[in-house]
């Protein structure tokens, strides 16, 4: 319901811009027929522009992106609240329908009156498809359809130009026009700029007619008298086209005005800006990370491989990678931007040059040598004291103990950090814990969607929010902005929170997304990724 009056107010603005244009700019220019259907177009056009949503797509980096995707808002309302009695859309529905039923009773009146006076007038055939009415009462003279009515007294005295004028209107079909315009009427009732728009196109339709009298070569001057002394009878129809609609002062000055140059006809194009204006109000970004970003994030492991390669040179000449010794004959390499050697204090220089020669036939862009100051002899994963070097596991400080009884199977990589004294040991569960780290996307060719969509989003966390009481008492609300991860298996997880507003409203945001179902995981180039999500989640007191 809420989201009709929204569509509603739209459609009232365009048709309130649309119509200021055509006043300032058209309205007087002699172009009936142009005028008519820019009238009738706009009025079409202000229902269908509020359903053209452009998407385009724009390069950002991921700090950007995950901004843009905070879009989402929940209000959440104290329960006793949103219990105590209906929100104000079912009555504003109720005053639109009335209003809506109020325009189309009145339009129905019309037609059944008018279809009342053609059964009981004394009709005739005339030419152009028009059949003629001829009543005893007086009335002012309209048409509709293909019905023309007047009185006798007007068929007597000025019957040709009457019928000539009411002729025009039927061929020019500007019945259909009302017609038309009347669903704009039903739905837009309480928007002046439709009053108007209505008024200025039976303008139009009496322009029009005026200028087929007088081509038919009808005396202006006489015409002109004519409606003079018509000016003053009522319209009782408001479905028909009656000759006395519109000012008469705005159809004698219409009739002596000098056509309109055809480069007039330009002004038309100002609308346009209203289209642009209306599509680019209702754009809607399609954020993809750039080139850079997207590469760091599929290959980020890769990367990590490639610079930072550490082998391990014993003194005679064989290696540890990885808990395992291998001769320089079964060392495997990939492409390695740079590679760090920690070189035995024994080892041999012809050693090391078979080495470096072996590096550069792998396309190793930088072969860094560490000397034997740094370490000693590494022969499976203990090593000699040196300057008692820290020695650090999985990022944690340990010791020699917890060295000798480390598995080298599940060692993956070992570092030494010269400056700062230390060993750097990384297992294989850390390491795999790294990897998913790097692989968690920010924005995706697929984004992870709730089941349902956002709309459905919204209502779950809606329905399971509970504004704590604690918080209601002490007058507590703000927004709450969290942070989680949709896994490729669609679970919500490692739940952050970006902006706290206190305690209780922080653990009930935390909770409700916790309580979320799986979501359809994002997808990068067809596979299913970890993409962070972030919502902000509004608690707001009802005043």
């Amino acid at each position: 319901m809420k989201e009709f009056f929204i569509y509603e107010g739209k459609v009232a603005l365009l048709l309130v811009a649309f119509y200021l244009l055509f006043k300032v700019l058209l309205s007087r220019e002699t172009f009936h027929r142009l005028n008519r259907v820019i009238l009738l177009g706009t009025s079409l056009l202000a229902f269908v522009l509020p359903f053209c949503v452009i998407t385009y797509t724009r390069e950002v980096s991921a700090a950007e992106a995950s901004r843009m995707m905070t879009n989402i808002s929940i209000e959440a309302m104290p329960q006793e609240i949103l219990l105590d009695g209906p929100t104000i859309w079912p009555w504003v529905m109720l005053v639109w329908s009335l209003g809506a039923l109020a325009v189309l009773l009145n339009h129905l009146w019309s037609m059944l009156s008018i279809a009342r006076l053609l059964r009981s007038s004394n009709s005739m055939s005339g030419s152009h498809r028009a059949k003629i009415h001829i009543l005893d009462k007086e009335l002012t003279p309209f048409s509709w359809m293909g019905h023309i009515v007047l009185s006798r007294q007007d068929f007597e005295e000025n019957g040709s130009v009457i019928i000539t004028h009411e002729r025009a209107h039927i061929r020019l079909a500007h019945s259909i026009d009302n017609l038309l315009m009347l669903p704009v009427l039903l739905l837009q009732w309480f928007n002046p700029a439709v009053w108007l728009l209505m008024r200025d196109l039976r303008e139009i339709h009496e322009f029009e007619a005026d200028e087929s009298v007088l081509a038919s070569g009808v005396n202006a001057k006489d015409y002109q008298l004519l409606l003079i002394k018509k000016a003053v009878g009522k319209r009782y129809y408001s479905i028909a086209n009656s000759l006395n609609h519109s000012k008469l002062k705005n159809r004698i000055s219409m009739m002596l005005s000098k056509k309109s140059s055809v480069a007039s006809r330009c002004k038309a194009l100002s609308l346009l800006l209203v289209v642009g204006l209306s599509l680019a109000a209702t754009a809607q970004v399609n954020p993809v990370l750039s080139i850079n970003e997207v590469v760091d994030q599929e290959r980020g492991k890769e990367k990590s491989e490639k610079e930072g390669l550490t082998l391990f040179m014993n003194a005679d000449g064989s290696f540890l990678v990885k808990g395992t010794i291998l001769t320089l004959d079964g060392l495997k390499m990939n492409k390695a931007d740079a590679v760090t050697i920690v070189i035995d204090e024994n080892v041999k220089q012809e050693d090391v040059a078979k080495v470096k020669e072996f590096l550069r036939e792998h396309n190793v862009l930088k072969i860094n040598l560490i000397k034997a100051e740094t370490t000693k002899e590494i022969t499976s994963v203990s090593v000699n004291e040196l300057n008692s070097p820290q020695i650090m596991i999985d990022g944690a400080l340990s010791d020699e103990n917890a060295l000798k009884n480390l598995n080298p199977e599940t060692i993956d990589e070992v570092k030494v950090d010269k400056d700062k004294n230390s060993i750097i040991i990384t297992t294989k569960a850390r390491e795999s814990e790294t990897i998913a780290h790097e692989e968690e996307f920010v924005v995706v060719e697929e984004m992870p969607q709730f089941p349902g969509g956002n709309e459905a989003m919204i209502k779950f966390i809606a329905e399971n929010l509970i504004y704590p009481k604690t918080a209601m008492d002490k007058g507590e609300q703000g927004r709450v902005i969290l942070s989680f991860v949709i896994d490729k298996r669609g679970k919500v997880g490692d739940v952050k929170l970006i902006r706290s507003v206190s305690p209780e409203l922080d653990a009930e945001a935390i909770r409700v997304i916790q309580a979320m179902p799986d979501w359809i995981p994002g997808k990068q180039k067809g596979k299913a990724v970890n993409v962070r999500y972030t919502i902000p989640i509004v608690f707001k007191l009802s005043k």
